[in-house]
């Protein structure tokens, strides 16, 4: 990896592409949590990417129940085949 002023010689200074995608969604899909808030700060020296944007997400809570808990996702590959193949099939209701 190349030292921290040349990284941030090379980065460019501006929206990234996601925030603009999540911001179109917010707007425009009922399929995904919508964006409350965001923040872009300049990362500092000890950045990865001195002087360059780091940005900060913010959106509602999804509704549903999750398949992990605060452990990660072992929870929904400890469930059986059948719970698995019934949330999936939900999946595929609901976004067909």
């Amino acid at each position: 990896m190349d030292d921290a002023q040349t990284r941030a010689s090379q980065a460019m200074k501006r929206t990234p592409q996601e925030l603009i995608a999540y911001q179109d969604l917010t707007w425009n899909s009922s399929n995904t949590p919508k964006l409350l808030g965001y923040k872009t700060t300049a990362q500092d020296n000890l950045g990865l990417v001195p002087g360059r944007f780091a940005v900060w997400l913010v959106w509602e809570i999804v509704p549903g129940r999750s398949p992990g808990n605060k452990n990660g996702p072992d929870a929904f590959w400890a469930l059986d085949d059948g719970e698995r193949d019934g949330i999936r099939a939900s999946f595929v209701e609901t976004f067909t």
